[in-house]
């Protein structure tokens, strides 16, 4: 409390007029800190008891990325190094002995992110290479004209044509079994 010029000054943070104030040393409260992944946010409070309220302090000690608030003692911010890191925090309020604790912070590795595994893709069809020649196509629309063109499909032939050739060599040998079995029938009506 000052006095000045007849005017009385209360500081700030005093108790109510009254209320007995007692300076207490400051005392740490909070465990140990929990790991920190480098890459991520990370946020901590260490807590203190103490009157008046304590600041914190940690030397410079916090991994690369992390700091501490003075007033409030969260730890924050994004560690950017993985390892392990000695830490000492210090809280003092004015009233002596401040207090001071070493924790050990580790940093851990980002977890890898999986990779997509490729699947096969279906196969792209293509159109199949013909070795047969192309057929001429005698066309000439609506004018009547005389003009030849060549038609090509794309298709491979070779099955067509193999499947026509056997239904046409099956088709000559049930003429030939017909045939014979007409003829038997003849000589036998004729014996």
């Amino acid at each position: 409390m000052t006095l000045d010029d007849n005017t009385i000054t209360r500081p700030t943070n005093c108790p109510a007029a009254g209320t007995p104030s007692e300076s207490v040393a400051p005392t740490i409260t909070s465990g140990t800190p929990t790991d920190a992944t480098a890459g991520t946010p990370y946020s901590f409070p260490v807590t203190a008891t103490g009157n008046p309220a304590p600041t914190y302090s940690d030397g410079g000690t916090l991994p690369p990325g992390l700091t501490i608030n003075p007033d409030t003692g969260v730890i924050s911010g994004t560690p950017t190094t993985p390892g392990t890191t000695t830490v000492t925090i210090t809280v003092d309020n004015g009233t002596a002995p401040p207090d001071t604790e070493t924790y050990v912070v580790t940093v851990r590795a980002p977890a890898p992110t999986p990779t997509a595994t490729p699947t096969a893709s279906a196969p792209v069809p293509t159109a199949p290479t013909s070795t047969a020649p192309a057929v001429p196509v005698i066309g000439g629309g609506d004018t009547g004209g005389g003009t030849t063109e060549l038609a090509f499909t794309g298709s491979d032939p070779t099955i067509p044509l193999a499947a026509a050739g056997a239904m046409l060599l099956s088709g000559i040998a049930v003429m030939v079994l017909r045939s014979r079995t007409l003829r038997a029938r003849r000589r036998r009506i004729g014996a």
